[in-house]
């Protein structure tokens, strides 16, 4: 009866082992730290970057860095950025998108790297340059004729004459399309081209007097006291110049008598005006002159207008008048159309009257 009672005591421990065992592990299983999600729940913590798209997240490429582009090789490719919260949709190099890449080569990818040959036309970029090669990649400017361009002459400007000193000339326009044919102004065009610092003394073939009045509407290049440059027997022509127009230079201790000063003496002289009323004097008139004894001078006033001739052509008569003169303009004939007549005069000294008792002669 004893044994059997003890039998039953063992069974019943070992059962109770049992059953603690099994609470035991239960109760380890109710601490872990990751318990196993609960039905139709989320996860305990959402991490962008690591691989797995949850949460709120719109996309998790496994980092956490916004690509500009797809890895080499790939043409298009979608990737996410750095907040897992934008799908990016990105595009990629590859061999043969005609674009020779830092990482490509003649020989890993000929159909994008071709070796380049200067003078083939074609601007290999970026292996070629205008620096290395300016016939296949020219700039319009750099004085270099190349590739499309028809002509280069070292600027971007359209330029519209040839420097001053030069007569004809090329020059390229701004785009280096077309080739100019230019013509530019010089000494001894027949221009007095003040513009470009002509002169009397420094282009005197152009920048006569007259042609300076012709230029600046003023006579201020004509001298007003300094010697005229002509000895012996002297008229006035073109291309001569005097002094002190509208002056009596027949006066005593001037051009007349025995005045050994003066460079020459003169039987007539005066000036001659652009009109009756203006202070312009005008060269290169014709005046012809009429003695008591209808002798004929033909004289022209130089650049500085003035007329004077150290000839004598007549003998007056006594109280007679001695000069009659008709002035006419440089592109009539001598006996053309009369502007002005003068008084008679007994001495030749025409500007003694004329513009200052008498009208301006013209």
């Amino acid at each position: 009866m004893i044994k059997k009672i003890s039998i039953k005591l063992s069974i019943m421990n070992k059962i109770l082992i049992t059953l603690l065992a099994l609470a035991g592990l239960m109760f380890y299983a109710g601490c872990s730290s990751q318990p196993a999600p609960v039905s139709g729940g989320t996860s305990a913590a959402v991490v962008c970057g690591d691989g797995v798209v949850a949460g709120t997240e719109a996309c998790d490429d496994g980092n956490t860095v916004t690509e500009t582009a797809c890895a080499y090789g790939s043409a298009t490719c979608t990737a996410c950025d750095a907040t897992c919260a934008t799908v990016l949709n990105l595009t990629g190099s590859r061999c043969g998108d005609t674009v020779c890449d830092a990482v490509e080569n003649n020989t890993s990818c000929p159909a994008d790297c071709t070796i380049a040959t200067c003078g083939n036309g074609t601007c290999n970029a970026p292996t070629e340059t205008n620096t290395n090669c300016p016939a296949d990649c020219p700039v319009c400017g750099d004085g270099i004729v190349a590739g499309t361009e028809t002509c280069d002459d070292g600027n971007t400007v359209t330029e519209t004459a040839c420097p001053y000193g030069t007569a004809t000339c090329t020059a390229c326009n701004a785009t280096c399309g077309v080739v100019l044919n230019l013509t530019g102004s010089f000494c001894g065009d027949g221009a007095c081209n003040t513009g470009n610092g002509e002169t009397l003394a420094s282009c005197s073939a152009d920048c006569t007097p007259a042609a300076a009045i012709a230029a600046t509407g003023t006579a201020l290049q004509c001298p007003t006291n300094a010697s005229i440059p002509v000895t012996g027997r002297t008229t006035s022509q073109p291309g001569n110049f005097s002094h002190n127009a509208g002056q009596n230079c027949m006066q005593a201790g001037c051009h007349v008598g025995n005045n050994v000063a003066a460079t020459a003496l003169w039987k007539v002289a005066g000036t001659i005006y652009m009109s009756a009323v203006s202070t312009m004097p005008a060269g290169n008139r014709k005046v012809l002159i009429v003695d008591g004894l209808n002798n004929n001078l033909f004289i022209q006033t130089d650049d500085c207008g003035n007329f004077y001739d150290s000839t004598m052509i007549f003998t007056p008569a006594a109280g007679a008048g001695a000069y009659h003169a008709f002035t006419t303009d440089t592109n009539q004939l001598i006996n053309g159309t009369m502007n002005q007549a003068l008084n008679a005069t007994s001495d030749g000294a025409c500007n003694s009257c004329h513009g200052i008792s008498q009208s301006k002669l013209w």
